[in-house]
């Protein structure tokens, strides 16, 4: 919902019919009459910057003390009795905060103060206080607390910062994957997200100095902050000291991890690894093991070059859960896609429930990609036919902050991706892998294999090196020298970029009412050999990941004359 500005006392005015929300916002509003603040500017359903999450109300103001701007961000809950919660609402109001403080533009010497206050006015008195949280019944407490973070702001510049906070770059996870796992606080968590990390705690402390093992089962699709999460958590346990390990079925994700973040300590090493290094490990060895991208496990570590000896009959599940006390898988059951890959929340709870392990289960629905616009990923899902294929693709509304379109060759969608990169934004072209990749040599031009006409761009680079100053395919998503190659589902699959240029090639048209798949026209040895069925799903999923890959921008372009005309159908010029 679009933020809205009011003065405190507009908002107290008594209105002919309302909610129980409408009179809580009221009843604060109120409060801050009575207090003297009645002038001050309020932030009502404020969308926290590049996130699909709001907050009740931000009520902006002076610091009495300094001048600087100050605000207090208040969440409001309707609660009229004792209520459980698994994150509770000043611990809410906490995170809210941190964000928004960590998105503020800084202007001027003096910091912004953020404050975070939880408000339940339809409970009297709780038993156990927190000095955050008021209840209706606190009002001489909740006033005196607003006077001592808030004067009055004539000019309404703390409001207009804050409105403006939307501006600022949105944090790229890799970028601050480093310091994040070095010091922590650089990447704030919020609301589910910070439930399963506080609940990776809490059955860490359960199972220390035991046998027992429990498993934390999140759920996210793209931009929900799965990957957040990981990072957050791994450098939290291991600054304190616990046994902890990253793992993947991504070699490109593991091997920019380890660039990022642990190729400069000796204390990191092994610190990333796979999901099929843990056939021989000692049972319990690990207090916490993190499983990013579980939709991508195997049914069996063992494969052809795999020993007699080390070959057995144990999951690759089993196997990653007996490694550690607590295990963490993080899944997108929409992200599988090619044949092997059977990561799934039913696989972990149906394997969980053979040995008696407790699964906790949790779903982050705070969007933080296409600039926090569950929209976007919504549109994506219907135009690929994810959820429920008979109801069809929809037009783009629009979305403020997140600009899509088509282009009508490749080379307008280069174009338009090169002007962004020279305003300082990270773009890849990504596409479909319909095209023969052929082994680069060095000292020689890199094969230039996906062929359009006549526009032709090199894929990414095979093997463990760089090729002519070309990085890797493992390190294609985060070396800058990687948009001048194309990448496809392996080298981009958990990776985000700015803006993103997603060919859709010859294994996915657009025919009459319906998308048609290909075999033919897929060079995707492991995908050709699915079945009918099987195949089909993996190529709608794997252009699902393409495009959401995106956090700015996207511009969609197809091989195929019928299906570019489909999707500029769809795709309406949208507001920046």
């Amino acid at each position: 919902m679009t933020s809205r500005l009011f003065e405190a006392r507009t908002l107290a005015q008594p209105a002919e019919a309302s909610t129980s929300h409408e009179a809580a916002i009221r009843q604060f509003s109120n409060e801050l009459v009575e207090a003297g603040l009645g002038s001050l500017d309020v932030l009502r359903d404020y969308r926290l910057p590049h996130s699909s999450q709001e907050a009740d109300l931000v009520v902006c103001g002076a610091d009495p003390a300094t001048g600087a701007p100050s605000y207090v961000v208040v969440e409001i809950k309707l609660w009229t009795g004792p209520h459980r919660s698994r994150l509770s609402p000043v611990e809410q109001a906490e995170q809210h905060s941190r964000y928004i403080a960590a998105h503020l533009p800084v202007r001027g010497e003096l910091p912004a103060v953020v404050t975070g206050i939880a408000y339940l006015p339809y409970v009297d008195r709780l038993p156990q206080k927190h000095d955050r949280l008021f209840t209706g019944g606190d009002g001489n407490a909740l006033r005196a607390f607003l006077r001592s973070h808030l004067a009055a702001d004539p000019r309404g510049e703390g409001a207009e910062q804050l409105l403006r906070s939307e501006e600022t770059a949105p944090l790229r996870l890799m970028a601050s994957a480093a310091s994040e796992f070095r010091e922590g606080g650089h990447l704030v968590l919020l609301d589910e997200q910070q439930v399963a990390f506080s609940l990776v705690k809490e059955a860490l402390q359960r199972t220390i100095g035991g046998e027992d093992k429990e498993i934390i089962l999140v759920s996210g699709g793209p931009g929900t902050g799965k990957s957040s999460l990981a990072i957050s958590l791994l450098g939290d346990l291991h600054r304190s000291g616990y046994a902890v390990r990253h793992a993947t079925g991504s070699r490109a994700l593991t091997t920019s991890l380890r660039k990022r973040v642990g190729s400069r300590s000796p204390g990191t090493k092994g610190l990333f690894t796979y999901f099929n290094s843990f056939a021989t490990a000692e049972p319990n060895g690990l207090d916490v093991l993190i499983c990013d991208e579980a939709h991508r496990i195997r049914a069996s570590s063992v494969n052809r070059f795999t020993p007699r000896a080390a070959r057995t009959q144990i999951s690759q599940v089993e196997e990653l859960v007996h490694a550690a006390r607590v295990t963490v898988f993080l899944i997108d059951r929409n992200q599988s896609v090619r044949p092997g890959e059977v990561g799934t929340a039913e696989l972990i709870e149906s394997t969980a429930g053979r040995h008696g392990w407790p699964v906790h289960h949790v779903d982050l629905e705070v969007q933080f990609g296409a600039a926090g616009s569950t929209q976007y990923d919504v549109w994506a899902r219907r135009l690929l036919g994810l959820d429920a294929p008979q109801l069809g693709p929809v037009g783009w509304a629009g979305r403020p902050g997140f600009a899509l379109a088509t282009a009508g060759t490749p080379q307008e969608m280069e174009d338009r991706l090169v002007a962004e990169t020279q305003r300082g934004q990270v773009a890849r072209i990504v596409a479909g892998f319909c095209w023969p990749s052929t082994e680069a040599r060095p000292h020689q031009p890199l094969p230039r294999d996906v062929v359009i006409g006549d526009w032709a761009r090199p894929w990414t680079i095979a093997g463990e090196r760089g090729v002519n100053g070309a990085p890797p395919n493992a390190l294609w998503a985060v070396e800058p020298a990687g948009f001048e190659q194309i990448g496809h589902v392996y080298s981009a699959q958990g990776f985000e970029f700015d803006w993103v240029g997603v060919i859709f090639g010859p294994d996915l048209v657009w025919r009459d009412d319906r998308w048609v798949t290909d075999r033919a026209a897929s060079c995707d040895p492991a995908l050709r050999k699915a079945d009918d069925q099987r195949f089909d799903a993996y190529v709608r999923r794997t252009y699902y990941v393409l495009l959401s890959r995106a956090r700015s921008g996207a511009i969609l372009y197809s091989t195929d004359p019928e299906t570019r005309e489909k999707l500029r159908s769809l795709v309406q010029p949208s507001r920046r």
